[in-house]
């Protein structure tokens, strides 16, 4: 976590829309992993565009060079670009609903 804070320091990562995805690497994390939170109201995040953030997912990954973790940051910043898309999560009725939509968006992104 204290990577995650070093690097949110240098800049916010959240990028506006009401979505954050902070991210850092630490000798601390065994494998790629994802964390997701959801705020209805809104959490203070001094987003790029000002706006209150409903949307965190917090990548955490292993400090050596992975493809994966580049892939994964790049797909979600992609994928919540959407409108819709955000829309859906922030509406979605619990977690199983919330995960269902990122597995139909990975299907149809194939």
């Amino acid at each position: 976590m204290a990577k995650i804070i070093e690097r949110e320091r240098e800049g916010s990562t959240g990028f506006g829309r009401g979505i954050a995805v902070p991210h850092g690497k630490s000798e601390t994390v065994n494998e790629l992993s994802l964390s997701i939170g959801r705020s209805k109201k809104g959490i203070e995040y001094h987003s790029l565009d000002g706006r209150k953030v409903n949307l965190v997912f917090m990548v955490a990954d292993y400090p050596d060079y992975s493809p994966e973790y580049l892939k994964l940051v790049s797909t979600l910043v992609s994928w919540l670009r959407e409108d819709n898309f955000r829309k859906e999560l922030l509406n979605a009725d619990g977690k199983t609903e919330f995960i269902e939509l990122f597995r139909e968006k990975e299907r149809s992104t194939k």
